[in-house]
């Protein structure tokens, strides 16, 4: 019997924002584009999470907590 799994990022990410509404935590994988920097990433995350998330009020959020490592042991 096969498995199939949901194919994954190539990094594995968690994400603590605080917003002036609120506070959220997003995690997942994630694969950045070729040459882009760990700021890169982290950017293209926020706009993710304010998208998805915006009650939060993250016009201006403070980065709680930021871990991005390669997914794989």
């Amino acid at each position: 019997m096969q498995s199939t799994r949901p194919v994954q990022g190539s990094h594995l990410y968690v994400l603590t924002v605080q917003g002036k509404n609120g506070q959220s935590t997003s995690f997942g994988t994630f694969t950045p584009r070729e040459g882009w920097s760990r700021y890169d990433a982290l950017c293209a995350l926020m706009t993710e999470m304010e998208q998805n998330a915006p009650g939060l009020g993250l016009t201006q959020p403070i980065v709680l907590y930021f871990s991005m490592e390669p997914n794989a042991l």
